[in-house]
């Protein structure tokens, strides 16, 4: 592999900067029984150069796969020496490692080669690492199905059964996929963000739903948090309606933010949302498409 210059891929969990991917090849489909981390987040198995299955987190915001410094050792993983690459997590950035993969394997869908960085705060989730959209975005679409407990990946379609609505997305740097919803009274954009386990919202929504930061109704905390471990600020306390989908969800519970991580997204001019897992799962499913630049949503039965 060339030697690579330092590069910063926008994630929300982990990144592999997708300019570092040389068209690798694809093969197949995959439906996987979809597991969750101790904080909630989903999980999938996976199968990293034959080996495993792992448990990595299924993220549609991290621009590419991360593994723990633990499974590199486990799987003799050397860093590429000539890669000096940054992940942006929502609380910061970090330099990380680079590590070349022969292949990893969802089911019966193969990325050959396939890259990974390490994680830098391995101690976000009890999971071998995160799985990235990258993944999915080869594949085309991506469903998580919570009723029924899988994860399919495999081509762009229009969901095939009735019920299901979708909303076009703004697929930010062509995988982050950016829908819009309503909080209350104040529409706005929303990420959607599987691999957070709460929603957040930044500091221009809790002003404009009438809260300041030394606001008695919120409780302030300050703690190393996200991927790279960073100290992040958040309020706690809020709760709003949220629309989204046709859906309206009641006492959604926000927790405000300073997240770095809403500018390089484009979502620093105004109130926005990073939809979690909490509100994804009020759905019976949820897909990203990405050929079609959609977010498609089926209510539970």
């Amino acid at each position: 592999m060339p030697s690579i210059s330092r590069r910063t891929a926008v994630s929300l969990l982990a990144a592999a900067p997708l300019s570092l991917t040389a068209a690798p090849s694809r093969a197949g489909t995959a439906t996987v029984p979809l597991g969750y981390d101790k904080d909630g987040r989903p999980t999938a198995p996976v199968l990293i150069n034959g080996k495993g299955p792992f448990s990595l987190v299924a993220d549609t915001a991290a621009g590419g796969s991360a593994l723990t410094p633990a499974l590199a050792q486990e799987l003799k993983l050397a860093a590429d020496p000539n890669a000096d690459v940054a992940v942006r997590g929502a609380s910061g950035q970090s330099s990380v490692q680079l590590f070349n993969l022969d292949s990893l394997k969802v089911g019966d869908f193969e990325v050959k080669p396939a890259f990974a960085t390490s994680l830098p705060n391995a101690g976000i989730s009890d999971s071998r690492g995160v799985l990235g959209a990258d993944v999915f975005l080869r594949a085309g679409r991506v469903e998580f199905d919570f009723e029924a407990g899988r994860l399919s990946l495999g081509e762009s379609r229009a969901p095939a059964s009735p019920g299901w609505s979708a909303l076009k997305a703004e697929l930010t740097r062509r995988i982050f996929a950016i829908v819009r919803a309503r909080v209350g009274d104040i529409e706005l954009p929303a990420l959607v963000d599987s691999g957070a386990r709460g929603t957040l919202a930044n500091l221009k929504l809790m002003a404009a739903m009438g809260y300041a930061q030394d606001d008695a109704r919120l409780a302030l905390e300050a703690k190393p948090t996200g991927a790279t471990g960073h100290v992040m600020r958040t309020w706690t306390g809020a709760s709003a309606r949220v629309d989204l989908a046709g859906q309206v969800l009641a006492d959604q519970r926000l927790v405000f933010a300073e997240l770095p991580v809403f500018g390089p997204l484009g979502l620093d001019e105004g109130p926005a949302l990073l939809l979690g897992i909490d509100t994804l799962r009020r759905f019976g499913a949820v897909a990203v498409d990405y050929p079609r630049s959609e977010v498609q949503f089926r209510p539970r039965r």
